[in-house]
């Protein structure tokens, strides 16, 4: 009754009538243009870039600078192999011309953001109202795939700070969740103690959707079945959010909860820009407000099913457009729209396979995904939880934290097979540890590399 309610009165009248946003107008447009082509979605999505890329031009000063630079004029943009002719923009060079990156006139349109900085490179960012209306439509329409809809019940294992928050703000914040009918519980410092409590938490509240860090989760599932705990609920499905979602920890979340998992890839200067749909076989772009590229160390796209690094523009962000963003994630290039079952005309990319900049490289050139080490060690009896961080291209630390099943041999195995890829040239110091850390956000990292 409260979800009908929710969202055929409430959500209308507070996101029409109240804030005057045109969110539900983007989703049910969203709703119909997903089922396109996959040529008629390039379409939409080619002639939404030409569109910001003169906007750039005429009012932002960096970009005007950067055309004129390269040559070019919005005008003689008529292909990609034209628009790859626009240089890659990275985090150090929006720090360096922030101002610079702002278009002229939007100063009362803007909002202030920040990522997270769970690498140590924190960026501060601007998007204005309309983009940011167009992004919550497109995020709003993924989550629906998963059959999640704002009025039900959605548990959220989250990083959160709240701490910072001041009481006004928490009073705001939690009246806001109780309306939405969504809870929150902080994935921070995630002990035996804590997963208990979160248990006791969601057997509560029996959320229809869970929406969780996949490790966090991942944890979480494998203390309710080491420990015979009950579940007083079964969701109607799971969303995999934030991080990268492995494999094996999909297996052991979806035979715990009894559901299946969706997995969503997003970030704090778009929010989502992929997402599985039923089929679970690769996550499908949003296409209508990025143009999400999968460029190869040559600076071209990679055929389908090799990998490469994510390069995101927003056509929608008027304010302080990203053109050709290097994000920071590698991905595996999927295929073009209309060929998943599921109909969606949106192109897929199969996998985020994790960050640029925590991918293993060794001294020959050869890169190792954290895929890699999951296989080889986290899928071993008594492994809980394990960390590779490199600090140089000849020296790895693996930290395992183990339980009563690990053995000596098992250490022993996992050694030969690491040993069998990597090869001598490779040192590997095996630390058993009490705990592994997240970082302040709540997250976990597989892989940290200190190397360039």
């Amino acid at each position: 009754m409260y979800e009908t309610l929710f969202q055929s009165y409430i959500n209308p009248f507070f996101e029409t009538v109240v804030k005057k946003r045109k969110s539900l107008q983007y989703r049910a447009e969203l709703e119909v243009s997903q089922w396109l082509s996959g040529n008629e979605i390039q379409a939409i999505q080619w002639d939404n870039l030409k569109k910001l890329l003169t906007h750039a031009y005429q009012q932002v000063p960096y970009w005007k600078e950067t055309f004129s630079a390269a040559g070019l004029r919005p005008q003689d943009i008529t292909s990609y192999a034209e628009f790859c002719q626009l240089p890659l923009l990275s985090r150090e060079i929006i720090k360096t011309n922030l101002p610079r990156m702002l278009a002229e006139g939007y100063e009362d349109r803007l909002s202030l953001k920040s990522t997270g900085g769970s690498t140590g490179n924190p960026l501060t960012f601007y998007h204005d109202d309309v983009s940011y209306q167009k992004r919550v439509a497109i995020s709003k329409r993924g989550y629906g795939w998963a059959h999640c809809e704002d009025g039900m019940r959605q548990f959220h294992l989250w990083g959160m700070a709240e701490h910072k928050k001041t009481r006004l703000t928490r009073i705001k914040t939690n009246l806001h969740r109780a309306i939405l009918r969504h809870k929150y519980f902080d994935c921070f410092n995630f002990n035996d103690v804590r997963k208990l409590k979160c248990l006791k938490s969601m057997n509560r509240f029996k959320p229809k959707v869970v929406v969780a860090y996949p490790g966090a989760l991942y944890r979480l599932a494998r203390f309710i079945e080491d420990n015979d705990y009950e579940l007083a609920f079964t969701p109607e499905s799971i969303i995999a959010a934030a991080e990268k979602l492995f494999d094996s920890q999909r297996e052991i979340i979806e035979r715990v909860f009894q559901t299946k998992v969706f997995n969503s890839y997003g970030s704090r200067e778009f929010m989502l820009l992929a997402m599985e749909c039923p089929v679970h076989d690769g996550l499908h772009i949003s296409s209508e407000n990025i143009l999400l590229e999968v460029l190869g160390e040559d600076g071209q796209p990679v055929p389908p099913g090799e990998q490469g690094e994510i390069v995101i523009t927003d056509l929608h962000n008027y304010g302080m457009p990203f053109i050709r963003y290097r994000i920071g994630d590698q991905a595996i290039q999927g295929t073009p729209g209309h060929d998943c079952p599921c109909g969606r005309g949106l192109p897929k990319i199969d996998d985020v396979t994790g960050r640029t900049l925590d991918i293993i490289r060794l001294s020959d050139g050869t890169e190792i995904p954290g895929e890699f080490f999951v296989r080889f060690v986290g899928k071993n009896p008594g492994v809980i939880q394990f960390r590779v961080t490199q600090h140089a291209l000849d020296q790895l630390i693996v930290e395992l934290v183990v339980d009563q099943q690990f053995t000596r041999q098992i250490l022993e195995s996992i050694k030969i097979n690491v040993s069998k890829i990597l090869g001598d040239s490779v040192g590997l110091d095996y630390q058993i540890v009490d705990k592994l850390e997240t970082t302040p956000t709540g997250k976990f990292r597989v892989t940290i590399s200190y190397v360039g």
